[in-house]
């Protein structure tokens, strides 16, 4: 789920509760997160697997968003902080708790799981480029995926959206081979990387629709959705 709080409801109480680990409250409320953390923190999205783990994703000032995590499962804070040390996130790689339920935190680039795939997505980018890339960080669900925005890399080029997902990107694009099939209109998208977890597609539009409503291209775009209900209702 994706949250910005500002103050602890009664239906955050009944989340923390619902957990059923001591401290989960931290991971839910931005303001203890903001004092686990010594800055200012907002939470963006939280994942509760009941009796087990929380984790959340947050913004602060700096560039990257990061992650939180508080977890009954000592091997997840043992594999976290030897991946972290594998990447370039090390030293954003913080522990809380070393008993459990363990508590740990990371920057985007420590992610226990995306770090390797963010990573080679990077060099592939910046070899690119011959250059260092900034990332404008769109969507981010801590050991599942990351959306960025990529400036161009060379003359010629737009900028790019950048989708590293863990469990691959072979489906998403089979899928979307098919629906193109179909007439369907979709923006074409590359492998990035060797590992078959990143794709790139041109940007394309400024906002999307709930931020910035816009009549016509409310139209186009439900008239597409309304073409691929219609088209796969069957086998396809």
């Amino acid at each position: 789920m994706s949250q910005t709080q500002t103050e602890w409801t009664a239906a955050d109480e009944a989340a923390a509760q619902a957990a059923g680990i001591p401290g989960a409250r931290t991971l839910l409320d931005s303001g203890a997160l903001s004092t686990l953390l010594d800055q200012p923190a907002s939470i963006t999205r939280v994942r509760i697997k009941t009796g087990h783990s929380v984790v959340a994703a947050f913004t602060t000032d700096d560039a990257e968003p990061g992650w939180a995590m508080l977890t009954v499962d000592q091997d997840k804070l043992t594999k976290a902080r030897q991946r972290a040390a594998d990447t370039e996130g090390a030293a954003r790689f913080r522990v809380y708790s070393e008993h459990p339920p363990h508590l740990f935190s990371g920057s985007l680039w420590a992610d226990p799981v995306l770090g390797k795939d963010l990573r080679e997505a990077r060099q592939a980018m910046d070899g690119m480029s011959a250059a260092e890339l900034p990332w404008k960080i769109l969507r981010y669900n801590p050991r599942r995926r990351v959306v960025a925005a990529v400036p161009p890399t060379g003359v010629g080029h737009g900028e790019k959206i950048l989708r590293v997902a863990a469990r691959g990107t072979a489906h998403a694009q089979a899928t979307a081979q098919r629906w193109r099939d179909l007439g369907l209109p979709l923006v074409r998208s590359t492998p990035v990387g060797g590992r078959g977890t990143a794709t790139s597609a041109p940007l394309w539009g400024w906002e999307d629709l709930s931020g910035a409503p816009y009549g016509p291209a409310a139209t186009t775009a439900g008239a597409a959705l309304g073409r691929l209900h219609q088209q796969t209702a069957g086998s396809r």
